[in-house]
Parts: C-alpha cells; sequence; structure tokens
C-alpha cells in the first residue's frame, strides 16, 4: 500500500509549494510595508486594495504546506509502517536533517540582522536570546517560547515537527498492535501521549489539517482503481481544483476565520488539488517553461519559507532610511520587497538546503551508530 509518484506528479506539487512560498513571502513583505511606512494594510484605494489581493494569502498558504507534508512525510511513515520497516532513529535523523539545515542558518541570519537593525536604527522589537534560539530549535515555539525574534514566520515549524511525531507515534502503535508486539505499541503511544503533553493541546488543533495529506495519500493507495473520468479528465478537474483554493482563499480573507479554522477549511481544496495531480501524465507544452519555473522556486521554497522574514524586514528599513517609498503606494513597496528578497533567499539556498543530502547522511550514520551501540 504505497503510493509511487512520476514525474510530472512531483513536477506540479513543486510548483504549488513554490507559488505557497511566494505568497508567504507577499503578505509578510505587504503587513511589514505598511507597518513600517505606517501605510494602511488594506491599500488607500480601490485600485490599491484590487492589487494587493495575491498578497493576502500567507496564512492560507501555510495550510497548503501543512497537506503536503501530511501527504509526502506522513505517507512515507504509512509505507514504512506497512512494510515493519519504520526505525524510529532513522525517522529522527531524517526530519531533524531536514529542517535544521536551514533552521539553524535561518535562525542565525535573524539573529545577525536583528543586530544590524539595531545598530543601525535602533531598532529592538523582540530581541533575540540564546533562550529562546534553542527553544526555536527544539521545535516549541509557539508552545514554550514565541518564534524566534522577528522571524514570525518559524511558528508553523513547531507544529509540523510535532505533527510528524505524534503521527508516527499512532501509526507505529497500530502497526505493532496489528503484529501482537504489544510491548512496543505501549512505547509508541506513549510517544505520542508525550509529545501532545510536551506541546500543548493546541497542536491537536491545528492537526486535522495534515491529517487531510495523510488522507489523501491512503485514500489514493487504497483505491488505485480510481474514476476513468478523472485520467481522462485531469486537467478539468486541476483547474477546477485550483478555482476551488482560489475561491477558499478569498474567503477566508473576506470572512476572516482564525488560524485554526482557516487552516482546516484550506485544507480541503488543497488536497483535492494533490489528489488530482496524481493522475496527471502529460503537460500542456505551452506550459512547460512556466511550470519549470515552478518547479525552480518549489524545490526552494523551504529556504524561501525560513530565511525570507529577517530579509524583508531588513530592506524595508533600509529603503525607509534612504527615502525610498516616503510618497510611494503600499503595491509598489511590496512587490518591490519580494523583487528584492525572493531570490536573496533562493541565493541562501545554494549554501544551506542544497546541501540536505550530505547532513542526512551524517545524521543518518550517527543512527547506525547509536543503534549498533
Amino acid at each position: 500500500m504505497f503510493i509511487e509518484i512520476g514525474d510530472k506528479t512531483s513536477r506540479l506539487l513543486d510548483v504549488l509549494r513554490g507559488v505557497a512560498a511566494l505568497l508567504v513571502v507577499a503578505g509578510h513583505s505587504r503587513d511589514y510595508a505598511a507597518k513600517i511606512f505606517k501605510l494602511s494594510p488594506t491599500g488607500d484605494s480601490l485600485f490599491e486594495k484590487i492589487l494587493l489581493v495575491p498578497t493576502s494569502f500567507a496564512m492560507e498558504s501555510v495550510a497548503v504546506f501543512f497537506v503536503l507534508s501530511g501527504f509526502l512525510v506522513g505517507g512515507q511513515t504509512i509505507k514504512l509502517v506497512n512494510k515493519d520497516q519504520f526505525i524510529w532513529s532513522d525517522f529522527f535523523a531524517k526530519r531533524i536533517s531536514r529542517l535544521w539545515v536551514v533552521l539553524v542558518p535561518g535562525i542565525i541570519l535573524t539573529w545577525f540582522v536583528w543586530e544590524i537593525n539595531f545598530y543601525l536604527w535602533e531598532v529592538s522589537t523582540r530581541s533575540p536570546s540564546l533562550d529562546a534560539a534553542v527553544c526555536n530549535l527544539f521545535f516549541f515555539q509557539e508552545s514554550q517560547c514565541d518564534s524566534f525574534s522577528i522571524n514570525v514566520a518559524l511558528w508553523s515549524l513547531s507544529y509540523e515537527f510535532w505533527f510528524y511525531i505524534v503521527f508516527a507515534g499512532i501509526a507505529t502503535f497500530v502497526g505493532h498492535c496489528y503484529r501482537k508486539k504489544f510491548p512496543y505499541a505501549i512505547v509508541s503511544l506513549l510517544v505520542a501521549f508525550i509529545s501532545v503533553a510536551a506541546f500543548g493541546l493546541n497542536l491537536l488543533f491545528f492537526m486535522p489539517s495534515w491529517l487531510i495529506g495523510v488522507f489523501i495519500y491512503w485514500f489514493y493507495a487504497k483505491n488505485k482503481e480510481v474514476h476513468t473520468f478523472i485520467y481522462e479528465n485531469n486537467y478539468y478537474w486541476l483547474i477546477f481544483s485550483i478555482v476551488l483554493i482560489t475561491v477558499f482563499a478569498l474567503c477566508s480573507a473576506f470572512f476572516s476565520w482564525n488560524k485554526i479554522t482557516l487552516t482546516t477549511l484550506m485544507a480541503f481544496p488543497s488536497a483535492i488539488f494533490v489528489y488530482v495531480t496524481l493522475h496527471v501524465r502529460n503537460e500542456p507544452n505551452f506550459l512547460t517553461k512556466l511550470i519549470d519555473i515552478g518547479v525552480y522556486v518549489g524545490h526552494r521554497s523551504f529556504s524561501i519559507y525560513v530565511f525570507h522574514m529577517p530579509i524583508v524586514i531588513f530592506v524595508l528599513y533600509c529603503m525607509r532610511e534612504l527615502y525610498i517609498g516616503q510618497d510611494v503606494s503600499l503595491p509598489i513597496l511590496t512587490y518591490t520587497t519580494i523583487i528584492i528578497s525572493a531570490p536573496i533567499s533562493i541565493l541562501l539556498w545554494y549554501v544551506t538546503e542544497k546541501h540536505t543530502p550530505f547532513f542526512r547522511e551524517k545524521f543518518l550514520l550517527i543512527a547506525s551508530k547509536s543503534k549498533n551501540f
């Protein structure tokens, strides 16, 4: 019971990740441009409001990331448990190496930018500390501490990490019970309970959006004889899912849903998109180049997400101190900041996330030695 993700499916999922990452950058660029330049966060005119619509979906994009994470990581966990090949030490090595290779430089970058901001402009909001850095490094932001200093985007990483652990504990509990390995099953269940207790019950309120991604993996794997009309009309369904995501995102902005409601509701159209992409076998030639760009950004989406916040703030303060943007509209400030910040975040991918396989190999080696010990 597992899914072999084809190249076309993987490319479309990368495009979704790339778009979501850029929308997060857009949302934070607009919010902080309005705050630093003391402008209306929604724009001063109807024209500005329309121009700012694409910058309104930062939180909605986090919901998309949760679904994709549930589908990919949760699905991989199901696959390993089903084959009785799940090993906790390997699991931690893969997850920690994936996250720390970007998070550690992200915390260092955030601290460095805060120090520069304070030195140049005496900006002292959310001053960093070693305790806060360690708290974020072990994924307790939003539980035992705030997101590190000015990098408010880090809040979702803690939830995602503990989603991994809680779900792995429950999945291995079920697997061990099925194989009548009850002592192992009790240990797995304890891991899940201790994780929730350590982080807090708020973890469970956000988890449904992640579990919806897991459900898509399970549903497709259990129903391989999918409806023929989805295969034959996969691009119509793909367009439908994109329209649905857009409608839900617009509704969330209009109704001002809270974080928990928003992530849960946005998970449904996102899951439909993921499910439909599993049926896509070909790409229209006229979209290939556009998809290539989306894939390029998608491969770097995690770096964009972690690094962009301090860069956005630094760019905006630079523009303020250089008297750039004093008489400029919020849309121009926002999109200028995106154009500068996103490429810098992508450049940082080359010195951090690109080397994930190397660090993963080292972590797995440590894990294997611990097993021998």
